[in-house]
């Protein structure tokens, strides 16, 4: 009788192939779910976020990675600083822009800081005060000695001229004139050192500072890429030319660590979020799985193992079946005729030649009035290997065993005479 199937069979099997189906899905669909859209952040899309730049690039066919772990000497390409806060805390322990930035600068790797400029308080957005941002502007000037005597200043852009849609500052050799619209515009001054890009020394929008060590690029305003005021003038235009001309960049880097949103590796925190915490549940599924079935039956009993036999017969046996295994049945039936004649034929002192020691044994089965086979069983192997018949079906084999067992059948054992030798 037929033992019926174990609903438990079915439900842990079943629990575990949907886990891991979701588990999959969820993974490859997570990007989508919940964007964050609080504070000055590269996922935002609201008004003071930085999503529209990050299209932009890929609209470019830049690649733009965040970097969300405090590991600022890593990226080899240049890494954005989009409007940082001067300190920020994360696993425990207080990190320093200045220090961060003066770590990416020793290692000569390019770096450009956005300064910021807007604050939100209780849902309303009103202007950072300058002395926080003065703040920023001397963690990068302390970064880079090159950039002392900075200044940051709120007036009206005067350039070459008004424009429909702005105004027309000026450029370098990097940068061509360009056309900008900006709301409360926040410019710098340079106090020695470095290369205006777009503006002029007193009130210049972006300034270089290539230096002995790692090139630094400061840009006042950050409404130049808020997603509000990117496509305003000429303002995606000068990021693209920024990143084509300057820095030359295939590759960016957008830090969130100052952004108040990095995170310290951690394999445990990772496997506890969903989605991924499906992989430990599909893991304790299946070694529950592993377990059960450790302590259960699967299908009918095994009968019980007869006494493993004894003897020189197992060893013939096995013998050969790894004979059987490794050449043709009828190569080796004509091989086991022939060792059998050989053997057979030696112990009547016969020579080395196959067709005279059958001959012999033909010979001597007559003399002891048995069937002579010898020679009729060489030809039946020979012929058996040709046509490629199983063994089975040829007389070789048992002829020239039953000739073996006759000729040995008393006791003793005959010894051929000279005269027999030569007949």
């Amino acid at each position: 009788m037929k033992r019926p199937a174990t609903p438990l069979r079915w439900l842990i099997p079943l629990t575990a192939l949907v886990s891991l189906v979701f588990s999959l899905a969820l993974l490859l669909m997570g990007l989508q779910m919940g964007k964050d859209t609080e504070g000055r952040n590269s996922f935002s899309s609201g008004a003071l976020g930085h999503r529209a730049f990050l299209d932009f690039l890929k609209a470019m066919e830049i690649r733009a990675d965040r970097l969300t772990f405090p590991s600022f000497d890593s990226p080899r390409a240049p890494l954005f600083f989009i409007e940082p806060s001067p300190k920020v805390k994360l696993g425990g322990r207080n990190l320093i822009f200045s220090q961060a930035l003066s770590r990416r600068l020793r290692v000569g790797l390019p770096t450009v800081v956005i300064l910021p400029k807007w604050k939100r308080s209780k849902g309303r957005v009103s202007l950072l005060p300058l002395s926080d941002v003065k703040k920023i502007l001397g963690a990068a000037a302390e970064g880079m000695p090159s950039a002392e005597g900075l200044e940051v200043r709120r007036a009206g852009l005067t350039g070459a001229g008004r424009v429909k849609g702005g105004v027309l500052l000026r450029g370098t050799r990097s940068l061509p004139d360009l056309v900008v619209d900006l709301p409360e515009p926040q410019t710098l001054s340079l106090g020695g050192g470095g290369e205006v890009l777009l503006g002029r020394p007193g009130a210049a929008l972006a300034v270089g500072f290539p230096g002995r060590e790692g090139p630094l690029f400061l840009v006042s305003d950050p409404d130049l890429l808020h997603n509000f005021n990117l496509q305003r003038a000429d303002h995606g235009a000068f990021w693209a030319l920024l990143l084509e001309r300057v820095l030359g960049a295939e590759e960016v880097v957008v830090d969130e660590v100052f952004h108040g949103k990095g995170r310290l590796p951690s394999l445990w925190a990772q496997m506890v979020r969903f989605p991924e915490s499906l992989i430990p549940f599909q893991i304790l599924v299946l070694l529950f799985l592993l377990g059960w079935a450790a302590f259960h039956r699967f299908g009918p009993a095994r009968g019980e193992k007869g006494a493993v036999a004894r003897g020189p017969g197992e060893f013939v046996a096995a013998a050969g079946m790894v004979l059987a295994r490794t050449m043709p049945e009828a190569h080796l039936a004509r091989k086991y005729v022939e060792w059998m004649i050989r053997d057979t034929a030696v112990r009547f002192h016969s020579g080395d030649d196959l067709a005279e020691a059958a001959r012999l044994l033909d010979q001597l089965a007559e003399r002891k009035g048995l069937e002579p086979a010898a020679l009729r069983a060489l030809e039946w192997a020979e012929e058996a290997e040709e046509s490629g018949r199983p063994w089975e079906e040829t007389a070789g084999p048992r002829a020239v065993w039953a000739l073996r067992k006759g000729l040995f059948s008393r006791p003793g054992r005959a010894r051929t005479t000279d005269a027999e030798k030569g007949a």
